[in-house]
């Protein structure tokens, strides 16, 4: 049987594993405005960001457009070919293109050193600083995936030790990819009813 293609998160852990190869500190789903950046990575005083995706879309252009105020070099690393045209779009805007095959990663676009907002780089910067390594880029972050369960299992815990504590003291000791308490309570109270349902259609079929 043909294997099927590599996730986004396979074509993250791909990215990840060749930048801490190289020596990089590497940091995924980052917050930031109303999104998170799938990989930022930090070398000396060079801050890049990449987004990844299965293959080129312009959602991808826009994401990686958006870092290029907050980070020195910006890339779209993607799982399929790209078209010449979508090549010449990247290198006009200053945007690197590096495609996954297997475990390679083969560069066919440069970024171009920019000049960010200082502002910005320096609140990027400190959440490169604060975010854990252990996260994994890619991975959806809905109400019926694991890894919003896992967030789940931490707040719980959390709140177990520290009954008093309050949505932000928990949002700023819970490692997650959402940008505010407010978003992080919002998609935990989702989450909560849509385990309930669940639970109760489990129920309903007994």
């Amino acid at each position: 049987m043909p294997k099927n293609p590599p996730s986004e998160a396979d074509l993250c852990d791909v990215v990840v594993a060749k930048l801490r190869a190289m020596g990089w500190k590497v940091v995924c789903e980052i917050p930031f405005f109303y999104r998170r950046i799938d990989i930022v990575a930090l070398h000396g005083k060079r801050l890049i960001c990449v987004e990844v995706k299965t293959s080129f879309t312009p959602r991808l252009l826009h994401q990686a457009r958006s870092c290029q105020i907050t980070a020195d070099e910006v890339y779209c690393a993607i799982g399929s070919n790209a078209t010449h045209a979508v090549k010449n779009q990247l290198l006009n805007t200053g945007i690197g293109l590096w495609q996954v095959v297997g475990t390679e990663i083969i560069g066919h676009a440069h970024s171009y050193p920019r000049d960010p907002d200082q502002y910005f780089r320096a609140k990027l910067l400190a959440k490169v600083a604060s975010a854990s390594e252990t996260t994994r880029g890619g991975l959806p972050c809905g109400p019926e995936s694991g890894y919003l369960r896992g967030i789940a299992a931490d707040v719980e815990a959390f709140k177990q030790e520290n009954p008093k504590a309050t949505w932000r003291q928990i949002y700023e000791a819970i490692k997650s990819p959402y940008s505010s308490s407010a978003n992080l309570y919002s998609a935990l109270r989702k989450h909560d009813v849509r385990e309930r349902r669940k639970e109760a259609r489990k129920n309903n079929a007994i």
